[in-house]
């Protein structure tokens, strides 16, 4: 896949006239990274070098993902988590399986004080291997909301952590802060933000790189194209534990050939 400019039109409306404008949208990025569960790999950022990763009662986190084995027996696979067993618990968005006591699904995990037990909300969904698919959780205050392929699946869950615990522990992508290994498969485009997007933002910029003016509130931007840098502008460049390659296999979509049926469905929405 080339990463280039895509021409794609979107409608607009004027009074009650329905008006076509053109709008430039990049797509998705040339590489993605894959993260092995036999030989542990994983990418972290310390505490002390990260910049608005702390995050409290408003965040949205989103990324697309493929899995390539599931996770086995009860355990489950962490996507991204600020956490350590330590008291420094913060929160953990993961891949449960099917083992696992909620069901197979994905769980997204906060904690007010470090230590207690999590507010566990929960969304119940068949993934599998071998599928690109786009996730996002958004938190705003006490309503919790999942998103998958850029549509809203269930209803509000409600979360009593209004705030979130501003541990110490390690941000890392593909495991805990307790150094076990929880992802086999590949990841791209991982963004988080320090507010809850809403439903049109999610759903408008899914399939395309984020564009310029679309930064307010963005803390974190690994688009993976080769390397682990951060685009958000706030410096949160990840590193590496163990050889984590790049992959050539990014997600796809009818985007990157727009014609005259999906025109409306790939645009970006401003």
């Amino acid at each position: 896949m080339s990463k280039k400019s895509l021409t794609l039109w979107k409608y607009a409306l004027a009074g009650t006239v329905s008006v076509l404008l053109p709008i430039t949208a990049l797509a998705l990025g040339t590489s993605s990274v894959e993260l092995e569960f036999d030989t542990p790999t994983y990418l972290f950022i310390d505490d002390e070098s990260q910049t608005g990763l702390d995050l409290s009662a408003e965040l949205t986190i989103e990324m697309w993902f493929k899995l390539e084995s599931e996770p086995l027996g009860a355990d489950a696979y962490q996507l991204i988590s600020k956490r350590h067993s330590s008291g420094q618990r913060s929160y953990a968005l993961e891949l449960q399986p099917t083992g696992h006591p909620n069901g197979k699904g994905i769980g997204f995990y906060t904690w007010s004080n470090g230590v207690d037990s999590a507010c566990a909300t929960f969304l119940d969904w068949e993934y599998q291997e071998g599928t690109w698919y786009h996730v996002a959780v958004t938190k705003s205050g006490t309503h919790v909301l999942f998103y998958v392929n850029g549509s809203q699946i269930g209803s509000v869950q409600i979360c009593d952590n209004a705030n979130i615990f501003e541990g110490a522990a390690e941000v890392r992508v593909g495991a805990d802060d307790d150094a076990n290994t929880k992802y086999d498969g590949l990841i791209d485009e991982l963004r988080v933000w320090g507010v809850a997007r809403i439903p049109r933002e999610i759903s408008g910029r899914y399939r395309h790189e984020l564009p310029k003016g679309d930064k307010v509130g963005l803390r974190a931007y690994w688009k993976f194209d080769g390397d682990y840098a951060d685009s958000s502008g706030n410096g949160n460049n990840l590193s590496q534990i163990g050889a984590n390659p790049f992959s050539e296999d990014v997600p796809s979509f009818a985007c990157l050939k727009p014609s005259a049926e999906n025109i409306k469905k790939c645009s970006l929405v401003l």
